[in-house]
């Protein structure tokens, strides 16, 4: 992770201080697993509005462009008031503006998030740093069935896919990876659980009840 030596301590101290970032337009540029490097902007509120009039929002936009993945982070808690203003600032912005600038910003490939603080910012970091780091994201993944005509065949991977989410401790992420690890669905099982625990994620706990599961599997 590299980090913007303008951005506060805490955070600096989450990686490597480099000024590659501002080059990007960005305060932090993660490691992404096959999407090159992310890069994030973070902005408290009153930066955040300072950005928009003074022009820096527009020209850091523009310089993420060759970024794939790029993110808009806006820290501080917005609270509006019943007609529609900003609370606790001292420029008139209001809902509609607010809502403009993020619609616009989506308009040019950026992503939005939003944290509470610094603290939770940091947190938010971590947790977005792991996920960069992942071979695959299945958050939005069922349990896909197979494509038509390949019921049964053992050798396809979306029959296997299907077939081992159908355990209860199985989601697509560690389905995929049993196939990968094996080759094949092992049924009957034709492993140990000692086996099943060489599979990346998968714990002496997890193995027991897959191998429970069938019933008549080697322990």
């Amino acid at each position: 992770m590299l980090i913007s030596p303008a951005e506060p301590s805490s955070i600096r101290a989450l990686g490597t201080v480099s000024s590659r970032c501002e080059e990007r337009g960005v305060d932090i540029l993660l490691p992404a697993y096959n999407l090159g490097p992310v890069g994030v902007q973070r902005k408290e509120i009153s930066d955040l509005l300072a950005s928009v009039y003074d022009g820096r929002l527009s020209r850091e936009i523009a310089q993420m462009a060759q970024l794939r993945v790029k993110v808009l982070l806006i820290e501080g808690r917005i609270r509006w008031t019943t007609d529609g203003f900003l609370l606790s600032s001292n420029r008139s912005w209001t809902r509609s503006q607010h809502d403009g600038l993020i619609w616009s910003a989506q308009l040019q490939g950026v992503w939005i998030a939003s944290s509470s603080d610094l603290d939770d910012t940091i947190q938010w970091l971590q947790r977005f740093s792991r996920w960069c780091l992942k071979r695959t994201h299945t958050g939005l993944l069922g349990r896909v069935g197979p494509k038509a005509g390949e019921w049964g065949q053992v050798g396809s991977q979306e029959w296997a896919m299907h077939l081992l989410q159908g355990f209860n401790a199985l989601g697509p992420e560690r389905a995929e990876r049993i196939y990968e690890h094996f080759g094949t669905v092992p049924l009957a099982w034709t492993v140990t659980e000692k086996d099943l625990c060489e599979v990346e994620s998968i714990g002496p706990k997890t193995a027991q009840k897959l191998i429970e599961a069938l019933g008549n599997g080697k322990s």
